[in-house]
């Protein structure tokens, strides 16, 4: 698993501190590095860490074949709040991002 630390409204998670690149698919572990040793805010939809944290989990659902449906609701809320700016009243992807880090992870 990864661990959390912060809050966010009914003590969700804002930065997840991921596991070290060997716990990652072979192929994905390139991905892991780039991130570096630092947390990520899950909730900071769009920004560069962050997208290279989509990045990482789109690949080792890929490569685990897992978390497909959160995977796809990660990309709704994404379209979303990149768009109209809100999903199911919400700013930020925060929320499905964790639960796909869960997934993945």
């Amino acid at each position: 698993g990864y661990r959390i630390s912060g809050v966010f409204r009914a003590a969700l998670p804002a930065m997840a501190a991921l596991p070290p690149q060997k716990a990652f698919a072979k192929r994905c572990r390139k991905i892991r590095k780039a991130l570096g040793d630092r947390d990520v805010d899950i909730n900071a939809t769009g920004s560069p860490n962050n997208n290279k944290l989509i990045s990482l989990l789109s690949c080792e659902s890929k490569a685990r074949k897992k978390c497909d449906e959160e995977k796809r609701r990660y990309g709704q809320c994404h379209s979303a709040v990149m768009g109209v700016g809100m999903f199911k009243g919400h700013t930020n992807c925060g929320i499905e991002l964790d639960k796909w880090l869960r997934c993945a992870i």
